[in-house]
């Protein structure tokens, strides 16, 4: 199926955690595979949507953060870096808006969400705006 339209929003996601776009997405950046949302350390990360927690643990990069990734049913992948507590494990089932781990610190101390989606079998990430609904 193709994507939805900017700004259209995809049925049945919500936003990953409360704040405004910090950085958007620019996937020709090294730090923009993704979009940056600013909030406060200690907040609730949630789930875009429904899913399973494929990874939860230390950043695969080394920041120092910690990182959830979530696989959904239509080949989806989101992962939320820069995390501080983790709730869930590996295996877990979620549904969009449960609280999956609480905001951290990226290197730059500030407390950002970094939230990407990507496809599986494709190799660049997909624009997070385009599942999201616009705030």
């Amino acid at each position: 199926a193709p994507p939805p339209a900017a700004g259209a929003g995809t049925a049945g996601w919500v936003w990953p955690t409360a704040g405004q776009v910090a950085r958007g997405f620019a996937p020709e950046r090294v730090d923009g595979q993704g979009i940056d949302i600013a909030g406060l350390p200690g907040q609730d990360v949630r789930a875009a949507a429904a899913g399973t927690v494929i990874y939860s643990g230390k950043s695969l990069t080394g920041d120092g953060g910690n990182l959830v990734i979530l696989r959904h049913d239509d080949g989806l992948m989101t992962t939320y870096a820069h995390a501080d507590r983790l709730f869930v494990t590996e295996d877990d089932v979620v549904r969009a808006g449960d609280a999956i781990a609480s905001l951290g610190w990226n290197e730059a101390s500030e407390s950002v969400l970094s939230f990407e989606v990507r496809r599986a079998g494709e190799t660049g990430p997909l624009d997070p705006l385009r599942f999201l609904t616009p705030r």
